[in-house]
């Protein structure tokens, strides 16, 4: 079964993990987590980052907190061979991934996020925080969501006191040009033009403005040929071993 076909199998129950998304259509998100993970994966030249893929492939314990569609642990537990569904004590996993989880908490329920993301790591291993390119202001505005969750991360790894070995990874994705250039710009306009019913009331335009608006940016996307681009972050920390 290919990735696409796994992760399909999300469909009903993405619908009902959304909190807070732009695209209602959980078909149409589907699509969209799917093009957008496969150009950040190709953007950082792999699944993981995290010095962890020996522990992976011999039998390593392995939680993604928040999965949203699941495209990552389908992809790399197809890759490592991880078929095992897995209880959630305390000290339990080897590695805890997470992406994208900073534009879904407000400031005052991130930090319980985190701990718990901490209480069921095993002490001296890894976990990943991984952040999207941020949403924009509107969104935050929308559903108070403080930015500097996703600027000051680092920062609130290390208000837990439980983090050590703190450090991050920036790529720059382009969106035009060749190649994975012209595959995130395709994906991009689509996103754009998803979140239309979203934008447009607080917009306060038209639907015919807005489509306007969208051809101009694809435009002006394919004529700058990547010189404009956005940026893609994550983070690894070591849980301390008290």
């Amino acid at each position: 079964m290919s990735h696409y076909s796994q992760i399909k199998e999300y469909k009903e129950n993405t619908n009902k993990k959304i909190c807070h998304s732009l695209i209602k259509n959980p078909g149409e998100f589907v699509n969209a987590s799917f093009y957008r993970h496969h150009a950040v994966r190709y953007a950082f030249n792999d699944n993981i980052g995290a010095p962890v893929h020996e522990k992976l492939q011999t039998g390593a314990k392995v939680l993604e907190f928040g999965c949203g569609t699941g495209i990552w642990t389908t992809e790399v537990a197809t890759d490592c061979g991880i078929h095992q569904i897995l209880p959630f004590p305390d000290n339990k996993f080897d590695y805890v991934f997470s992406r994208n989880k900073t534009d879904f908490f407000t400031k005052n329920k991130f930090q319980g996020f985190l701990f718990e993301t901490f209480r069921v790591l095993k002490p001296g291993e890894i976990s990943s925080q991984f952040i999207y390119n941020p949403l924009d202001a509107l969104w935050h505005k929308e559903y108070e969501i403080d930015f500097d969750l996703i600027t000051c991360l680092e920062d609130y790894l290390q208000m837990t006191e439980k983090a050590e070995l703190i450090s991050s990874q920036i790529v720059k994705l382009p969106l035009g040009g060749d190649g994975l250039g012209e595959f995130a710009c395709n994906y991009s306009v689509y996103y754009i033009k998803l979140i239309k019913e979203f934008l447009v009331p607080y917009m306060r335009i038209l639907f015919k403005e807005y489509d306007h608006m969208v051809s101009e940016i694809e435009n002006e996307l394919r004529d700058k040929r990547g010189e404009i681009y956005f940026k893609q972050k994550r983070v690894f920390a070591r849980k301390k071993v008290m």
